[in-house]
């Protein structure tokens, strides 16, 4: 997405825009070619931008690049999959991610794939066992152990999503990422670089404004219709006041009269 954020918000001032929009913390054995992958994907088709370390991990320790790409996101994505808690490199960095949270505002969403949330949070199954292997590999160190389980607690008691009531993975996927495009955009509400459908090289509202405007004036003898701007959305997926604040640029800098309509869109639930 690569966030601008304007200097007149006051929570962009709070939270500097960042080199990344999300940090994707995965164990690869797990996800690497499947969840993982078509999500990264996703993320870069709205053009939200996505770090994600494809190599495969050596040693005990994360490196101070990796650190350094968590600090540098605004949001970092947990995949807890079956076998992440057994993961040393994963529990440091997730500890990292933990860190930046608490130090630099960084908002942690956690996907929980395929595994129980509840197992997660109590440190069940497979984490349970996992935990068991930590124990006696690091019995030295015991309080790093402690650590890495408090931080995996922390995070699966925050509110993220869980797979298994996803019966399409695609849909999951398009609601992870509808959620990553909201929380980004209520961080900077005005950043408006890189929307999807929107030109990379987009010009300033007031020649849009112009345009909007010469267009209609143009035209109009020629169009059978009485409306110069027609608005089509779908509620849930439009960022939050995004429509409102271009309604409101659209009259305020055109004198022409512009009438605009749009489609309000009843959305209703229904079971996954």
């Amino acid at each position: 997405m690569g966030i601008v954020a304007s200097s007149s918000s006051s929570s962009s001032s709070a939270f500097p825009s960042k080199k990344y929009d999300v940090f994707i913390s995965f164990r690869g054995d797990d996800t690497r070619t499947s969840f993982t992958s078509h999500l990264y994907a996703a993320l870069c088709r709205n053009k939200v931008e996505t770090y994600i370390d494809y190599r495969l991990h050596k040693g005990d320790e994360i490196s101070p690049a990796l650190i350094q790409a968590i600090k540098d996101s605004t949001i970092s994505l947990v995949v807890l999959s079956q076998h992440y808690a057994s993961s040393k490199w994963c529990l440091d960095e997730l500890a990292q991610i933990l860190q930046s949270k608490r130090d630099l505002g960084q908002i942690v969403i956690p996907v929980f794939y395929k595994v129980d949330p509840s197992d997660v949070r109590k440190q069940q199954g497979a984490c349970k066992e996992a935990f068991a292997k930590h124990e006696r590999a690091f019995r030295r160190n015991l309080d790093m152990v402690n650590k890495c389980r408090n931080a995996l607690s922390e995070t699966a008691n925050l509110a993220g999503w869980d797979s298994q009531t996803w019966r399409d993975e695609s849909k999951l996927i398009q609601n992870v990422v509808n959620d990553v495009l909201r929380k980004l955009n209520n961080r900077y509400p005005f950043a408006l670089k890189d929307l999807v459908g929107i030109d990379g090289n987009c010009q300033s509202d007031h020649s849009i404004m112009a345009s909007v405007a010469a267009a209609s004036s143009s035209s109009s003898s020629s169009l059978p219709t009485k409306l110069d701007v027609f608005q089509s959305f779908r509620g849930n997926d439009v960022m939050y006041d995004f429509q409102q604040q271009y309604n409101i640029k659209l009259t305020a800098n055109c004198d022409t009269g512009i009438e605009i309509t749009g489609i309000n869109e009843q959305v209703s639930n229904y079971k996954q």
